[in-house]
């Protein structure tokens, strides 16, 4: 079978990023790893990508308005060029504020809806270059957030593969499947939405999503563990009356393992500890959620980027 001259390219190209760095491929069209370093980040990706596509597909499950608001002048430019966009989102953990589903309602020649999905947690910007018969994808860890976009460590590759690509077939009918289920975002479901919003409590949500509380039973005394939490502290409280002095739980986004660590010294009652993060809006909301459930003890924070804090006493530090 012979190729046409952009699945030669295209074949060149995977070649050069799978197989052999000394194949020529066009850049373009090689694959690339992505995370945001120096010079370069996920948006400058994706507004290089959108510059050149003919339509666009983004399935991403956590979106912020920080993040609407860097791309919104690029979108509103496609959509004076007639170039059409569909997100794919959820209501995934009540994460994404009702002003984002607002300010996505906002955006000219975009088509939002709501998958149907219970844990619903892609991360996928798809680029369609109908002329030329391929797709570029980017899929990853970056959600649709200021900090994924420009300042996490994210781990993302983009690819490009031809309409008759059986990547390309899987990929747009499941993105074509879950678009037929999901529900058009409307003023009314938005309306709705708010309302669950705001009856939930949030406890732990940073824009990053860097840990996000669900499925609590929140009374006025206490909060107790949820189910993940309560096997976690079963298998650390066999695996402590083996003798071990040491353990790993590896846990996803969203089901608590900040207040498992709450929950875990609570129970263990150690004289001190320490507790490690790397930003200080999740220090501060992490030393908020412990003292929600411990409710006693000396609490202080040290935060390196700003210089040494010491303490003459204490028992646990943040």
């Amino acid at each position: 079978m012979k190729l046409t001259d952009i699945q030669t390219k295209i074949a060149n190209s995977l070649s050069n990023g799978f197989v052999d760095q000394r194949f020529n491929g066009p850049e373009e069209l090689t694959p690339q790893f992505i995370y945001n370093n120096k010079g370069d980040s996920m948006l400058i990706h994706i507004e290089r990508e959108l510059a050149n596509c003919s339509s666009y597909t983004f399935v991403i499950a956590f979106i912020t308005e920080s993040a609407l608001a860097a791309l919104k002048v690029k979108l509103a430019d496609l959509a004076m060029k007639g170039i059409h966009g569909r997100i794919l989102t959820a209501d995934y953990l009540t994460f994404n504020a009702p002003k984002v589903f607002q300010e996505l309602l906002k955006l000219p020649s975009v088509e939002v809806r709501i998958a149907d999905v219970a844990a619903f947690h892609a991360k996928g910007y798809i680029f369609d270059h109908e002329l030329d018969q391929y797709q570029s994808v980017i899929i990853g860890s970056s959600n649709l957030t200021s900090g994924a976009l420009l300042r996490n460590y994210e781990w993302n590759v983009r690819f490009t593969s031809h309409d008759n690509g059986i990547l390309t077939a899987r990929l747009i009918q499941e993105v074509e499947d879950e678009w037929r289920q999901a529900q058009p975002l409307t003023d009314h479901w938005i309306d709705q939405y708010r309302v669950r919003y705001e009856e939930k409590p949030k406890l732990q949500i940073t824009e990053d999503l860097s840990e996000t509380t669900t499925q609590y039973a929140i009374g006025k005394q206490q909060i107790e563990p949820n189910h993940m939490q309560q096997d976690a502290l079963s298998n650390l409280k066999q695996i402590r009356a083996q003798g071990a002095r040491r353990a790993l739980i590896i846990s996803a986004t969203g089901t608590g393992k900040t207040y498992l660590g709450a929950f875990d010294v609570k129970a263990y009652h150690p004289h001190r500890f320490l507790y490690i993060v790397h930003r200080e809006q999740i220090l501060t909301k992490t030393l908020d959620s412990f003292k929600k459930v411990l409710r006693e003890g000396f609490f202080d924070q040290f935060q390196t980027e700003y210089g040494e804090q010491t303490a003459d006493k204490f028992d646990e530090q943040f």
